[in-house]
Formats: structure tokens, sequence, C-alpha cells
């Protein structure tokens, strides 16, 4: 029905009541109004008019956006080690001697960064047989789980829980490195970095349109007040 228009509504209805001898007594019955004819049989009609009330906010509801899978880019995917047809992640290879930083993605699909959102860096360290894992957030994003595997060998489970180290459960800003030193004799140790962590919370003010349609409006914050970078939960 459209705003701001007047209509015209007829309503019957065919009524009896008991009269008391055992028979029915029977009548024809129109809501109050007008006469919609002068003569003839009668009826009436009432109008209506029809209004929409304008934007009213209500109440703003928050709306935790969610948890998404994360990680740290590397150079083999693995489709790449054959290990799954289809699902994304990355094997990042560090050779003796490195020191570097790799982003890490959320939200990825089909290792698309593209797709995805950079919610953190991984800083890796390898020097002499020791090698250093950092997670790094970036400021908006919290970690609410991880999950390492540090090898000599290709990763072969794309099971994050089958992983080397497993930590679940972090309080926010919890410390993220990881130290190894039994690496002595290996030229190269391949490292799979995967993360939960959470994307943002987006404030919704619920509206009613001109249309008398409920809809919803509202703008994302990220989950720390110092947030800087763009969740992955659009409004």
């Amino acid at each position: 029905m459209p705003c701001d228009v007047t209509g015209l509504l007829a309503g019957h209805a065919a009524v009896r009541r008991d009269n008391g001898d055992g028979g029915f007594q029977t009548e024809t019955g129109w809501i109050d109004g007008e006469q919609i004819i002068d003569k003839g049989s009668w009826a009436m009609f009432s109008s209506v008019d029809f209004t929409c009330p304008v934007d009213t906010a209500l109440p703003p509801v928050e709306k935790t956006c969610g948890t998404e899978t994360a990680y740290a880019l590397g150079g083999q995917t693995f489709i790449d080690l054959g290990i799954t047809n289809s699902r994304w992640g990355w094997q990042v290879t560090v050779d003796d001697g490195d020191d570097f930083t790799t982003p890490i993605y959320a939200g990825a699909g089909q290792n698309d960064i593209t797709k995805g959102t950079e919610v953190g860096k991984l800083a890796v360290s390898y020097l002499k047989g020791e090698l250093t894992v950092t997670y790094l957030m970036l400021d908006g994003f919290v970690m609410e789980d991880l999950h390492l595997n540090v090898s000599e060998d290709d990763l072969v489970s794309i099971a994050p829980g089958h992983y080397t180290v497993v930590e679940e459960g972090l309080a926010d800003g919890e410390e993220s490195k990881f130290t190894y030193t039994s690496y002595e004799t290996a030229a190269s140790v391949n490292v799979v970095a995967h993360a939960v962590v959470e994307v943002g919370r987006i404030n919704l003010p619920a509206l009613i349109s001109p249309a008398g349609v409920a809809s919803a409006k509202g703008e994302i914050t990220t989950c720390a007040s110092s947030a800087s970078t763009t969740p992955i939960c659009q409004s």
C-alpha cells in the first residue's frame, strides 16, 4: 500500500439471531459510514487515510561480525602441496639466514588476497638452527586462537588442530612468540601459521523507512578502540 493516500473500505456481514420460537431472524449489516447509493439496496462505506512514519531511530543493536580464519601468506598453497583440492592457505618456507615479515590474511578464499583482509603480520627469523616466529596483529583485530606448524617436511594435513602448536582461547594481547632451537642441520624449515581472528563489530540502529519497511543502517567499528584498519564485516 502506498503512503499518504485515502482508501475506501466497505465491510459487509450477514447475521442472524434466535427469535425465541425456534426460528431465526436474519439481517444484513455494513460498517458504519456513508451510503454508497441513495436509492435501492442499502450499503455503506468508510474512508481510511494511509500514512507512513518518517525515519524513526530505534535503540541501536550491536552485532558482532564474528570470527574469520586467517593464514600467513607463503610461497606454496595447500593446493600446491597436494593436500586439498579447494581449501585455501599457505606454507611459508624459511631459509637459514632469513629475517622477514609476511602478511596474515583473513577470508582470502581461493588463495586470492584481493578477497581477504590483512589482519596482521608474521615475523620470522631463522639463524644457525634457531627459528623465531611471532604473530603481530594489526590494530582493531583480536586473535582468539592460533595454530602453528613447523617442520622440515611439507605440511601433510590441513586440519589446524593437528599442527605442532595449538593455542586456543587467547586473552587479548597475549604473547604469541615461539622459538625453536632444534633445527641445527636444516637448511630450511616450513611454517604454516593459522589464526582465528575476531574481525569487528557493527552498530546497527534499526530504522523505519518512508515506505514503512524495517531496515538497518550503521557504521562498522573495529574491536579495539584505537582501530585504524577496515574490518571484513561491512555495513
